[in-house]
């Protein structure tokens, strides 16, 4: 019998600000090569903090089991904190303050790239865990 998949959660999360324009920062998350790691950038919204580690970990058993959406990790986790199977078409159209947003990263030295280039002030940090209610989960 396989050993049941438990991954990695060395997570970063922290409410942050930056004197760069929001289309920007989303810009160059998106561009920032991430290999198997996620880097995103979210509204800052109570709600999805308190999702985003179920979202992490809905991602990492999908591409653990091959039934992933995406390609890209960060895709499939933006799926499951917007639910919108459609996220790939309207990732852009979620509305970003730039005084008041979310980043997150699986890579500590991802996390620290994009916070260096885009002067990212931190302004509190997310506790990451998953929650287990059932509309948390994967669908």
């Amino acid at each position: 019998m396989d050993a049941p998949y438990v991954p990695k959660w060395e997570l970063f999360a922290c409410v942050c600000s930056s004197e760069y324009p929001a289309e920007e920062l989303i810009e160059y998350a998106t561009d920032l090569p991430s290999g198997r790691n996620v880097l995103l950038v979210l509204r800052q919204d109570k709600d999805i903090e308190n999702r985003i580690g179920s979202a992490y970990l809905s991602m990492m058993v999908r591409f653990n089991d091959h039934i992933n959406k995406y390609k890209k990790r960060s895709m499939e986790m933006l799926m499951f904190l917007y639910s919108d199977h459609e996220i790939g078409r309207n990732a852009r159209a979620v509305k970003l303050d730039n005084n008041k947003f979310i980043l997150f990263s699986d890579s500590k030295i991802l996390f620290d790239r994009f916070a260096d280039a885009k002067k990212v002030k931190k302004l509190r940090k997310i506790k990451v865990v998953p929650g287990f209610e059932s509309d948390d989960l994967i669908r």
